[in-house]
């Protein structure tokens, strides 16, 4: 399984839901320009030496929606951060 979904990644293709940053359009993931700009207000701020609590009160003060559109937990920050950094490992 982690050879196939390092794969579809490598092809930039879709699998189960376009993670954070991206969107499936036609079975291939394309950049969404906005949350690219969260992913990295995400990066910065972790940079920056904040815990992932923290890091989601930010985030849910300055009201950037998360995928779904939902608040900020430490949970999804943690998520967003770890998945963004295997889309750009590939």
């Amino acid at each position: 399984t982690t050879e196939a979904l390092t794969e579809l990644r490598a092809q930039g293709r879709a699998w189960n839901h376009a993670p954070f940053g991206w969107d499936a359009v036609s079975g291939l993931l394309e950049m969404n320009v906005i949350e690219q700009e969260t992913l990295a207000r995400l990066r910065e701020l972790r940079e920056f030496g904040w815990g992932y609590n923290k890091i989601a009160e930010s985030l849910n003060v300055e009201q950037l929606p998360t995928k779904r559109g939902g608040p900020w937990h430490a949970a999804s920050v943690r998520s967003v951060l770890r998945s963004a950094e295997k889309m750009v490992a590939v």
